[in-house]
């Protein structure tokens, strides 16, 4: 994901919502309880909201279409392909587990429902960006409005139409969409529409929950409707979306004060590496221990990985003298 800058300088701002978002996803993924799994469900979308602002902010003078596409390539997929590399060579050389070949294509084109779901969710989101962006900066914001609507409704009866695999990551890629063009146009709205938009969302999504709860019993959590993101998922995201925003350089004024945000901004800077070495973590802890001591195990775990990956890396470009060269292993080894 691009960089964010403000005069000059790295918005640590954006990391600090990085490092909550990413903390959210490893966290749903060592099986924590309903308060926490729902608690965290904002997490993707967080995501793509950020990848969309950034991308907005950083657009201007951008290169050709191409040249861009095979950033993103760089940036995103082949990390990912690598990783796969070291993740199938080891099952099979250490493991002894023999390669289910559908599997390893459908990883390899990122069309697997497996952990890497996400990464093709922002590859989707980086193809259309340069395309909807110049479309989405002309929109005033009551045509914004309107089409965010629309959007949601007839997302909801996408979500219904058809429950085919195929068909689900179509309208997931829709359904991103429209919380990658909120993060595209955030900037040009005011702080006092965006608590309108994240309160009308918030009494969607309240008033979802006690008509499913009344209907089944009990509280249900939003992501039981995450594939594809229905509209209860979706007002929890952009609810949540809405007021961390706000809410960010307090945030980070927080950390500032309890000296954390230097590890919130190493993580928010680090978030795909951290993301694909918690992967291993999870899969070979199992359901072994409490879930809060499985999150710490794997949390830091896959933290230490990415950072003694960044180590190996920085000494290994230091012996490099070809420039492009280094840019472009520091760019998917690093990010």
């Amino acid at each position: 994901m691009p960089e964010t800058k403000e005069a000059g300088r790295r918005d640590l701002s954006i990391d600090v919502l990085r490092w909550l978002a990413l903390t959210g996803i490893v966290l749903v993924h060592i099986q924590p309880s309903t308060f926490w799994s729902q608690l965290r469900s904002f997490d993707v979308p967080m995501m793509v909201f950020l990848s969309a602002y950034c991308f907005a902010k950083s657009s201007h003078g951008m290169d050709d279409y191409m040249s861009y596409c095979i950033k993103r390539f760089k940036r995103l997929v082949l990390p990912c392909w690598i990783f796969l590399i070291v993740w199938f060579g080891f099952k099979y050389c250490v493991l002894g587990e023999s390669p289910d070949w559908y599997n390893v294509i459908m990883c390899f084109t990122l069309l697997t429902p497996w952990y890497l779901w996400i990464i093709r969710v922002f590859v989707c989101m980086a193809l259309i960006a340069p395309i909807a962006t110049k479309h989405i900066f002309k929109l005033s914001s009551r045509s914004f409005y309107t089409l965010m609507i629309i959007g949601l409704i007839f997302n909801e009866f996408l979500c219904g139409a058809n429950h085919s695999y195929s068909y689900t990551i179509l309208v997931m890629t829709f359904s991103y969409f429209l919380v990658f063009a909120y993060g595209t146009y955030i900037k040009n709205i005011s702080n006092k529409q965006i608590l309108i938009i994240g309160g009308g969302t918030a009494i969607i999504f309240i008033l979802m929950a006690i008509m499913m709860c009344h209907e089944q019993g009990n509280f249900v959590p939003v992501g039981k409707y995450k594939f594809p993101p229905h509209l209860y998922y979706l007002s929890y995201a952009f609810m949540c979306l809405s007021f961390l925003w706000l809410v960010r350089q307090q945030l980070l004024g927080l950390l500032q004060k309890i000296r954390l945000d230097g590890f919130a901004a190493y993580i928010g800077s680090h978030t795909l590496w951290i993301y694909l070495w918690h992967i291993p973590m999870v899969t070979f802890l199992g359901e072994n221990l409490n879930a809060p001591i499985r999150f710490i195990i794997v949390y830091f775990s896959a933290i230490s990985l990415a950072f003694l990956q960044e180590r190996m890396v920085l000494r290994f470009c230091r012996h490099l003298t070809n420039e492009k060269l280094k840019k472009n292993v520091k760019s998917v080894l690093i990010g």
